[in-house]
């Protein structure tokens, strides 16, 4: 249980907080205990400078992206280490440097079962939740892009 004063800081002293560190409180992460982590990414296509690779999205920095080439339905896709696991929600970090628009109803599936969307209209340099409407149990992860530009973001975070 991750017990705070709003999700930013801790009351000081209270009794039975069992999560407070600076993943949680500066990195605004609170979720992390219960993340489930992610391997072998791969993306539908690289950019033709192919510096934006699928494994920018779980390299944990917010400066780095995957990016796809400009075609309807790009994706990225990974595996969930160690099986199976019921999925939540997802949490995906638009890109920092701009055109922050493109993620916009980007679709969120676990083992092909749709869990959600990423709201219609974004912006760059933002956190997005995707809640599943129900817990998905798969292996997989994949982010489709529904609109007819390339697919980026910085980091995908999917919790269980």
């Amino acid at each position: 249980m991750i017990t705070s004063n709003g999700g930013n800081k801790a009351a000081a002293g209270s009794e039975g907080r069992q999560w407070q560190d600076g993943v949680c409180y500066v990195k605004n992460d609170c979720d992390a205990k219960y993340r489930i982590e992610m391997y072998e990414p791969v993306q539908s296509s690289n950019t033709s400078y192919n510096v934006r690779e699928a494994a920018n999205a779980l390299d944990g920095s917010e400066k780095s992206i995957i990016h796809t080439e400009n075609k309807q339905s790009g994706w990225w896709k990974a595996k969930f280490k160690d099986g199976s696991f019921k999925v939540n929600q997802v949490k995906l970090l638009n890109r920092p440097d701009g055109w922050g628009a493109r993620l916009g109803a980007a679709t969120v599936e676990i083992d092909g079962k749709v869990c959600g969307q990423v709201q219609k209209e974004t912006k760059q340099n933002v956190w997005y939740t995707v809640v599943c409407s129900k817990p998905i149990i798969g292996r997989t992860i994949k982010v489709i892009s529904q609109a007819q530009t390339p697919l980026h973001f910085a980091e995908i975070r999917a919790f269980g």
